[in-house]
């Protein structure tokens, strides 16, 4: 399923959806054989960690009477997607990190977010919630159907022992303002789901200082009827996990000064094109650069197997940061406006000439990775 916009230059017509190669055939036939005979099944919940799969579709605590959790639920050293760019799946660039955050405990709140850590829309704060049968269930239909009808340009990495919470990293569609950013999105399926949605978080807002569109809040909040997080709540159970990332990117889009609802396709042509500037400009400072430094750091709280899709991609639309960050370079130190809101944005000042020098930093870094990995193996 391809969302991005239409082809406009060579890059383009060189995209391929390479679903497939995050999807290894040997777990992928394990998906069928163990989730399809589930489907009709209910799932039973205990006060276990949920360490085994029963093959009667339940989750068991008793090793001997049940199975391994099939690698499709736990994914902590794997993630499946599709993706806009040619990508070669290499090994594992960056060794675990020790201090990484475990999700299934949850991520450290600070003084910042602790007031709102716990709203009804955040995932963050909700870690130990136990799921219901029925919501054991949709989830594995839902992530059953993303398996063989992939997202392009999208990313999921499940958090293991808890299938109802997962990372997605989704890549920002080519022809936008956002095109080759590394967004993280933290989503839970609450108990009561499929009758309530799932609560999604923006998690690279730098600190909570970064408005990347109308609907993506500083917060990490999303901002869509679906999730029950604008003014009109419009969820349906017969909405799915795969309803919600195709709302999501469908946010992603050449214009996003009109996602806002006050402004229509006809007003405001120079405010459009000034919020895309900033929201370009933010994509590759903290979407691209910060996350690249992240990801080489161990900070990232992407689980390892995405920090290793987001280096692959860097390296491929390296050349697509470059380009538009040198045709705007004599912007550099020039006031970044927020149209949206009428002022200043910020941040301040446009910083194209610092952004060039971390691209090429960035690159040198992960080539020396690379080069690393490939001696070791020799």
């Amino acid at each position: 399923m391809k969302l991005d916009a239409p082809a406009n230059d060579s890059f383009d017509d060189e995209i391929t959806a390479i679903g497939d190669e995050f999807v290894d055939d040997e777990v992928e036939g394990a998906v069928d054989e163990e989730f399809a005979p589930a489907l009709d099944a209910s799932w039973d919940s205990s006060d276990s960690d949920y360490e085994t799969f029963n093959t009667n579709g339940g989750f068991s605590g008793d090793v001997a009477e049940g199975q391994a959790v099939p690698e499709f639920l736990t994914l902590s050293d794997n993630a499946w997607g599709s993706s806009d760019a040619d990508v070669e799946t290499w090994g594992p660039l960056v060794e675990e990190n020790p201090n990484w955050p475990d999700p299934a405990v949850g991520f450290e709140i600070d003084d910042k977010t602790s007031g709102r850590a716990f709203n009804y829309w955040d995932p963050v704060g909700h870690e130990h919630e136990q799921a219901s049968p029925q919501c054991l269930l949709r989830v594995q239909r839902d992530l059953l159907d993303l398996t063989k009808d992939p997202l392009t340009g999208v990313y999921i990495a499940a958090v293991e022992h808890d299938i109802t919470r997962f990372h997605v990293l989704m890549v920002g569609p080519s022809g936008t303002p956002y095109e080759g950013g590394f967004f993280h999105f933290l989503v839970q399926c609450p108990p009561e789901y499929p009758m309530q949605p799932p609560r999604v978080r923006l998690m690279n807002t730098d600190d909570e200082t970064v408005n990347f569109n109308p609907n993506f809040y500083d917060s990490g909040r999303v901002c869509l009827d679906m999730l029950g997080t604008s003014n009109t709540p419009g969820w349906s159970p017969a909405y799915s996990i795969s309803s919600v990332l195709v709302s999501i990117q469908s946010l992603l889009t050449d214009k996003p000064y009109f996602n806002d609802p006050y402004w229509s396709s006809d007003d405001r042509p120079e405010d459009c094109e000034a919020y895309s500037l900033v929201v370009e400009h933010e994509t590759i400072r903290v979407a691209v650069c910060d996350a690249i430094e992240a990801c080489l750091n161990g900070s990232s709280l992407c689980p390892p197997h995405l920090r290793e899709v987001m280096l692959n991609l860097f390296m491929v639309y390296y050349d697509k940061y470059e380009k538009a960050v040198e045709s705007k370079l004599e912007l550099t130190g020039t006031d970044m406006r927020d149209p949206l809101f009428f002022q200043t944005y910020e941040r301040g000042d446009y910083q194209y000439q610092t952004l060039l020098l971390r691209l090429r930093k960035l690159k040198g870094e992960v080539e020396e990775l690379i080069k690393a990995r490939g001696e070791d193996e020799q």
